[in-house]
């Protein structure tokens, strides 16, 4: 017997999504043109057109988790997961495509300002991530396979009791992007070694 996983975001908020529609337990995301969510360090320009879908969570300590499969098609399209605890303080995890073409795993951590790094390049746009906390401790971690994670970044953001996490669709120089978001995951306690992934 088959039973069917409950959708990790609420109807109600997937409903109020115009660019979400659920896809079993999980969601298909799709930018429009022309679509990020950046906060330039150069200018200071603050971008947040990106398609955006979160929903709060509790408690000091959690590891999130999908995996993402964007259908990258111009540069830096891009599937992301995000953290965010206000809107001047937030990171994502993205599977992306770089200036190269190639899919491409990026972290931007932001706080007021962007702070943008590139990764290493994935075998294809299919890869499982995860965002783990431990209090204001945060680290980023990327699989081919959902089995065995390898770390992209550990930071630290001001976080005090809930946060908000979620998923991201962008396009900053394309015309649109389509990201399926599946198999995720939310476990309510840390990692015991954010350095070795386990």
């Amino acid at each position: 017997m088959t039973t069917e996983l409950p959708p990790f975001f609420s109807a109600e908020s997937i409903a109020a999504c115009e660019s979400a529609h659920a896809h079993g337990a999980g969601v298909e995301m799709t930018s429009g043109a022309a679509t990020d969510l950046f906060t330039d360090p150069g200018n200071g320009h603050a971008e947040a057109s990106a398609a955006v879908l979160t929903r709060a969570v509790n408690g000091p300590s959690f590891q999130f988790s999908a995996r993402v499969q964007p259908g990258l098609r111009s540069t830096f399209d891009a599937g992301a997961l995000l953290v965010r605890t206000d809107d001047s303080h937030w990171a994502k995890l993205c599977l992306e495509q770089a200036v190269d073409g190639a899919p491409t795993a990026v972290s931007v951590v932001t706080r007021h300002l962007s702070d943008d790094a590139n990764g290493w390049s994935l075998p294809g746009a299919d890869a499982w991530m995860r965002i783990s906390r431990d209090g204001e401790t945060f680290a980023f971690h990327v699989s081919t396979d959902g089995a065995v994670w390898k770390l992209l970044r550990i930071f630290s953001l001001p976080a005090h009791g809930s946060v908000e996490i979620g998923v991201v669709a962008q396009s900053p120089m394309g015309e649109g992007c389509s990201v399926e978001f599946t198999e995720l995951t939310l476990h309510p306690h840390a990692l015991s070694d954010p350095r070795s992934g386990a």
